[in-house]
């Protein structure tokens, strides 16, 4: 009988532990970051940037390959010394620090090389970096190319480059020093700076600024100091009111004009000799009107599949034909009320509708039978019953009666049920113990 109590309770322990370990492994597999460990590096150089302490510099000793995710942290260098570094597919080097880059960097398509706020990347000193994934430069990262000798960047196939930061390219005191960045697909909308001794060489798209929000601010902040230049098959892609214009392009050059409410929407450029039709601006971000099409100046509608070279004579400039956008507002379900809309009474629940920048109303009475009244919420924050707001998104309103309360997690909850377990566990040990005991 002891023998069977003891392995009675060793079952249970043993299903307790079981559970503390489920729990753990629950809590901790979403923020798991494993990655392949690839064995062809010198040195780990994930774990050494890692360990790296402002005012360290970490230096390559010879070829090297990215294991993981890794961060040039503030305060830290890293120096290539020459060798090369490759960032491999579903791997991010971040760099807050200083990244000092004489080799060949290489992103493979589906890596990715981000330079952070108060970061800074120097190609420099003959370097070359391809790019077949992503390069990300974010407000406050800087990167400078060939500032002292001969460096490129080559950004191809899937590449992307994308500067929201400040880019450099060349030098106006060493003009006769040329370096290069050739891209296909890239976005600015930070500062671009082309000295004299640089190339930027667009051979697909380049789009500046962002698809505006509200037709009442298509100011574009994007700057460019220096002049670009596209290969036949390139166009340029200028949202809002920009200080781009054809004087930014080394070679002569067209372009359209997309106007909404008589203000320039989207600017597109193309070298005069080469071949490209036009694309058609990106709307989708707009939250006050729908561009329910574009037209030329005769009427005819622009699509997508309409072979018009940009700058065609006649298509200089594409117009808009607009209509109010309209938003929905939810009345969730509550039998002991019923919602007023603008003063209007309706049921315990709907939908209206109303379009971008109308004002509206929202209150409740109660139904027949019900004392007590409710609170309100608006997208899940208080909402007084009563005070006019603008439309400007989809929106819900709900009681106090229906709206729900954030998920718990269950990590409390199994606390305490693994709290009790445990309780109960020692209080059965105690009484097989008391009860061994008086058998004896």
């Amino acid at each position: 009988m002891p023998k069977k109590s003891n392995l009675l309770v060793a079952v249970a322990l043993f299903a307790l532990v079981a559970m503390v370990a489920f729990v753990s492994f629950s809590g901790d597999a979403e923020s798991s970051d494993a990655a392949p460990v690839i064995g062809d590096s010198p040195f780990d150089l994930a774990a050494a940037l890692e360990n790296a302490a402002a005012g360290d510099t970490v230096a390559l000793g010879g070829d090297t390959v990215l294991s993981k995710n890794a961060s040039v942290k503030p305060g830290v260098i890293l120096d290539d010394c020459g060798f090369s570094l490759r960032i491999p597919e579903y791997t991010t080097l971040s760099v807050e620090g200083t990244f000092v880059s004489s080799g060949n960097l290489i992103v493979e398509f589906r890596g990715a090389l981000a330079v952070a706020s108060g970061g800074l990347l120097s190609i420099d000193r003959g370097g070359e970096a391809e790019v077949a994934g992503s390069f990300e430069i974010y407000k406050g990262g800087i990167v400078n190319v060939g500032l002292e000798e001969k460096s490129s960047i080559y950004c191809y196939g899937n590449g992307r480059v994308m500067i929201d930061g400040v880019m450099t390219i060349g030098s106006n005191e060493k003009a006769h020093v040329i370096s290069t960045v050739d891209v296909w697909n890239a976005s600015l909308t930070g500062e671009l700076r082309i000295g004299g001794g640089g190339i930027f060489k667009v051979y697909d798209i380049f789009v500046i600024g962002n698809a505006p929000v509200l037709t009442s601010e298509m100011d574009n902040d994007a700057r460019i100091y220096g002049r670009v230049t596209l290969e036949s098959t390139a166009c340029v892609i200028v949202y809002g009111k920009s200080s781009f214009n054809s004087t930014n392009i080394i070679s002569p050059s067209t372009w359209t004009e997309f106007v909404v409410l008589n203000k320039i929407y989207a600017t597109e450029y193309k070298y005069t000799a080469g071949k490209r039709t036009l694309v058609l601006p990106s709307t989708s971000a707009l939250k006050d009107y729908n561009v329910e099409r574009w037209v030329d100046a005769t009427g005819h509608a622009i699509t997508d599949d309409t072979d018009i070279q940009i700058g065609s004579n006649g298509y200089r400039s594409i117009t808009g034909e607009l209509t109010k956008r309209t938003y929905t507002i939810v009345l969730a379900e509550d039998i002991s009320i019923r919602w007023v809309v603008d003063g209007i009474t309706k049921g315990s629940s709907g939908e209206e509708s109303r379009a971008y920048d109308s004002k509206c109303t929202i209150n409740i009475r109660l139904a027949p039978g019900y004392t007590e009244t409710p609170s309100l919420f608006m997208n899940g924050v208080p909402y007084t019953a009563g005070t006019q707001f603008t439309v400007s998104a989809d929106s819900i309103f709900a009681t106090s009666n229906n709206y729900p309360a954030p998920r718990d997690s269950m990590v409390p909850t199994l606390l305490i049920i693994m709290a009790i377990l445990l309780v109960i566990l020692i209080a059965s040990f105690i009484m097989l113990r008391t009860k061994n005991k008086s058998t004896e």
